[in-house]
């Protein structure tokens, strides 16, 4: 019988015992479409010592994936500050580990003042620096605007709390 294989990092298997679960994980989604891309994923987007810190591991113990997958969860007052260093960490991995790297998760709270805000610049960055490879997959014609239209009347009211 195998041993068990543990996904925690700071266990006493390591990173070794991590890659072991990522490499398992990697080699059933190959066995069977060997096209699909596997994404080993992360949080704190805006964080880079977190990404690194964890690749470097995996990638030094043999790890396999092709493509980093962050998240980003902005916080009202600092979201600019926080996507700007997604932005620049996505450059970053992108350049050291040579892969791609999605964003496949945003959130902020629906009622934070600077919502829109953040939104916005997602969008415009987006559409902007295609080139970095930023694939925020926001469907803001069809989605994210008629919601956005939803939550305000046309002179900017909140009509929720109306």
């Amino acid at each position: 019988a195998s041993a068990a294989v543990s996904g925690l990092v700071s266990n006493s298997g390591g990173a070794a015992n991590f890659a072991k679960y990522v490499n398992a994980g990697y080699d059933a989604v190959k066995s069977v479409y060997p096209n699909a891309k596997v994404i080993v994923h992360v949080d704190r987007g805006d964080e880079l010592g977190r990404f690194t810190w964890l690749f470097d591991k995996l990638k030094n113990a043999g790890g396999k994936w092709d493509v980093i997958g962050m998240s980003l969860y902005p916080k009202n007052d600092t979201y600019s500050t926080q996507i700007g260093n997604m932005l620049s960490n996505i450059i970053s991995l992108r350049n050291k580990y040579n892969c791609e790297v999605v964003v496949s998760e945003i959130g902020m709270s629906w009622n934070a003042s600077n919502a829109k805000a953040a939104l916005t610049m997602l969008v415009r960055v987006q559409r902007s620096r295609v080139d970095v490879y930023v694939r925020v997959k926001l469907l803001y014609r069809d989605v994210v605007a008629p919601c956005l239209e939803q939550l305000t009347d046309r002179s900017g009211n909140d009509t929720l709390s109306q």
